[in-house]
């Protein structure tokens, strides 16, 4: 909360917040100024009524008093022009800022929320938040509050002059106002609901169209591009409806302003003529006293709009503030943080997820150079034990010890740049061979990277592409096979060098071939590393040094594959799975 409503966040933006108060005072004095040359043309240079003083000592004729007002209207709208430029480029400029602002940090803290968070909330979601509802300090503020004051400030001096020049067309002006701010009052109060429900409908829509495209591959190979379309389309069916329903009530809203400003034009207009013709009233005042009243009018018209725009802000802002009030991965830890040996023990460790148990009163050892395979039935809790090592998750119950501390006293930063991890789904960023996989290690040189390539057996097929290591990838990785992705993510943790590995089932769909090549490039990366493995290939285990075998969350044996094959019958059935998978 505090990085949403701190003062402080906006002390960088101070000089250019004053910068929008001075020239909107500069706008409030040009405007008071820009009637008065007219009544100069109409009352004096064109009628019988004697010039101002100031114009008088300046020219001593009709046709001289003219063409000073002349020149004097052209002098004042360019300056007014002027103004009104140099306020839009800062006003706008001022809004971007913040809104990069605001979305760099809403970034920063979205990645600081824990993986349980993550694998719940819609990443459309968190995508719609970012770029739409991130942009409400600068409607709030910059387009809402300031815009408001200034009207404020606008319609007050401005009214003040209007009863200096006719008191009874100043109160006239006023007849209106009372039913104006009723219906501002109207619309506020249901607009907000109508705009929340717009921006979740969009945020949905937001969610469903990047889950399209991300199961892209799935939608294909089930040839559900039309039920993907349909989907697609009643969730934007739904937004548009919301938005049209939004937009609907702001164009009411402006058609029932608008009316009321002419209503109340015309009210002074039928008044002064009246005035005029019982000759209480020139017509160059009458003019005056018309041109302040758009002046008022126009205040109170962007007063009346300026609060539509607060009211959807205050809805962004809103969705917003439950972002920052999640709290974010704990990154306070105190133990020492020299390169680790990679020694684990896990004990009595108790894990669960929503109230569910993953995993029941798990202890064991793992000790440095040591490769450790994880196998169990599906759901037995094999990924969720290899998680909590990096603190994905943090046990239920039980302790984690790394090197003798428990592993929640270290940092986050600290332990997760001492784990190397390896997945059965290799994501690819967008960018060079080079680039992706550079991010194990973000300041190796070229060198490195390519050692790292061929000590993970992607070197020869990498310098076979168009453009070498330079060659751009997209964000799946097309055009590479699953087993060359799974290389190159071998060659991203050989540039990490951490001492602990965490392999999760990295040749599961991999043909032989492609098998053979991985694992010889995991027998060169486990070498001096604390290896964890969750095993998919009888090969994989055979040559682990212990096997865990899991069963509905428990740890129900360990041992070698020779020793576990004799004294245990889940996994004599497990061994036998495995095998028929090799095959």
């Amino acid at each position: 909360m505090k990085r949403l409503r701190g003062w402080k966040n906006l002390a960088p933006y101070r000089w250019r917040l004053a910068g929008l108060a001075a020239l909107s005072a500069a706008e409030v004095a040009l405007r008071v100024a820009l009637p008065w040359p007219m009544k100069v043309v109409v009352d004096d240079a064109l009628g019988t009524m004697p010039p101002p003083p100031i114009v008088a000592a300046i020219a001593t004729s009709r046709e001289a008093w003219l063409m000073f007002a002349v020149g004097a209207i052209l002098a004042l709208q360019a300056m007014h022009q002027g103004v009104l430029m140099a306020h839009s480029r800062l006003h706008t400029s001022t809004g971007h800022l913040l809104t990069l602002d605001l979305r760099q940090r809403l970034f920063v803290h979205l990645q600081a929320l824990s993986l349980r968070y993550h694998s719940k909330m819609p990443v459309g979601d968190a995508v719609y938040r970012l770029t739409s509802d991130a942009t409400f300090l600068d409607q709030l503020l910059v387009r809402g509050v300031l815009p408001l004051v200034f009207s404020v400030a606008t319609l007050v001096v401005m009214f003040a002059i209007l009863l200096g020049i006719n008191v009874r067309v100043a109160i006239v002006s006023l007849a209106i106002v009372p039913f104006l701010f009723a219906w501002i009052y109207w619309y506020s109060r249901h607009m907000r609901t109508t705009a929340d429900q717009a921006h979740v409908l969009e945020s949905r829509l937001t969610a469903r169209l990047h889950e399209s495209f991300a199961a892209i591959r799935l939608v294909k190979s089930y040839a559900r591009e039309p039920h993907e379309g349909a989907r697609f389309a009643g969730a934007a069916t739904d937004a548009m409806e919301a938005r049209i329903v939004v937009s609907e009530r702001q164009a009411w809203f402006s058609l029932v302003v608008g009316n009321l400003m002419v209503l109340g034009t015309a009210l002074v207009v039928l008044f002064g003529g009246f005035e005029v013709l019982a000759g209480r009233l020139t017509v160059g005042t009458l003019l005056l006293a018309l041109a302040y009243v758009g002046f008022v009018y126009g205040p109170l018209t962007g007063i009346a709009t300026t609060t539509g725009a607060i009211g959807e802000a205050l809805v962004s802002a809103r969705r917003v503030k439950e972002m920052f009030t999640l709290a974010t991965e704990v990154d306070d830890g105190s133990a020492p943080s020299p390169r680790l040996t990679g020694h684990i023990e896990f004990r009595q460790v108790t894990f669960s997820y929503d109230g569910t148990p993953v995993l029941r009163a798990v202890s064991f050892t793992a000790s440095p150079s040591e490769l450790v395979a994880v196998v169990g039935p599906s759901g037995s809790g094999k990924t969720t034990l290899v998680s909590l090592i990096p603190r994905f998750y943090d046990p239920s119950q039980g302790q984690i010890l790394l090197d003798g501390h428990e592993i929640v006293r270290y940092r986050l930063r600290t332990l997760r740049e001492q784990i190397a991890i390896v997945q059965q789904e290799v994501i690819m960023f967008a960018g060079s061979v080079r680039d992706n996989l550079r991010y194990g290690a973000l300041d190796a040189t070229d060198d490195q990277i390519e050692a790292a390539a061929r000590a993970a057996n992607a070197h020869d097929f990498i310098v076979r592409l168009p453009h070498g290591y330079d060659t751009e990838l997209s964000e799946a990785g097309s055009g590479l096979s699953g087993g060359e992705r799974q290389r190159l993510s071998i060659a991203r943790a050989f540039l990490k060098n951490a001492p602990i590995l965490i392999l999760d089932e990295p040749t599961a769909a991999l043909d032989t071939l492609s098998e053979e090549l991985i694992f010889d490039a995991v027998e060169h990366l486990r070498q001096g590393r604390t290896t964890f493995v969750i095993a998919h290939r009888l090969s994989t285990v055979r040559s682990a040094d212990r096997i865990l075998v899991l069963d509905r969350g428990q740890l129900v044996a360990e041992g070698t594959h020779d020793s576990l094959l004799q004294a245990n019958a889940l996994y004599q059935q497990l061994a036998t799975q495995l095998t028929h998978s090799a095959s």
